[in-house]
């Protein structure tokens, strides 16, 4: 009984302690990311320790885009002009982002502060990225 009683508190504290993301919070997502794991259904976890592309993240109230860069060792970045729309909604104390266009699906925004976030798609494989630190090699 008592055992029982230690892990309903160790779960309220747990379900208590996590925090939602805020409205105004939501600019954090503006800016370059590189994704650092992908942790799939049954638990397994693919780590992607070298980015050969980086992700950059625009937003307009709740209204963004993700496209695809590439890095260069000069600080610059090369990319097309392709770009995923999404409109960002919050739903049941959750953000989404909704996705238009050719690649319609919804990833539920997990976590979210200045230097990391997560998102979960629609078959429960969670993203996790980090805020990409450019390399800038100087001819001096």
């Amino acid at each position: 009984m008592q055992k029982h009683l230690y892990l309903l508190l160790l779960l309220t504290v747990i379900t208590a302690c996590k925090s939602s993301i805020q409205e105004g919070e939501i600019s954090r997502l503006e800016g370059y990311w590189e994704i650092t794991k992908v942790v799939f259904q049954d638990g397994t976890t693919k780590p992607y320790t070298v980015n050969t592309t980086v992700d950059y993240i625009g937003i307009d109230g709740f209204n963004g885009y993700i496209k695809k860069m590439k890095p260069g060792l000069n600080g610059r970045y090369q990319t097309s002009n392709k770009a995923a729309q999404f409109k960002l909604i919050q739903k049941d104390g959750l953000w989404e982002m909704h996705f238009e266009g050719d690649q319609k699906s919804t990833l539920s925004l997990l976590e979210l502060d200045s230097l990391e976030y997560a998102v979960k798609d629609q078959g429960q494989v969670r993203y996790y990225y980090k805020r990409y630190e450019p390399i800038n090699i100087n001819d001096e």
